[in-house]
């Protein structure tokens, strides 16, 4: 983040892979905070309804629906 910046979607993509390892080692709550970090970039950068902001809302669907359970 210090080299690309906050919003950069090089960054998206490397939340995107750091929340899916935090799912996969049950850290549910730090998973959850970058899926909404990639998500804020999503808005920024990409297209309403985008094939990558489909899939990261997928995984911050599984992140609250395990959260919760």
């Amino acid at each position: 983040m210090e080299a690309l910046g906050d919003t950069d979607p090089r960054v998206a993509k490397t939340c995107r892979y750091l929340a899916e390892a935090l799912v996969q080692a049950m850290q549910f709550d730090e998973a959850d905070t970058l899926c909404k970090r990639t998500l804020e970039i999503h808005r920024i950068h990409s297209a309403p309804a985008s094939l990558e902001e489909a899939a990261d809302r997928r995984l911050m669907a599984l992140v609250c629906f395990v959260a919760d359970w």
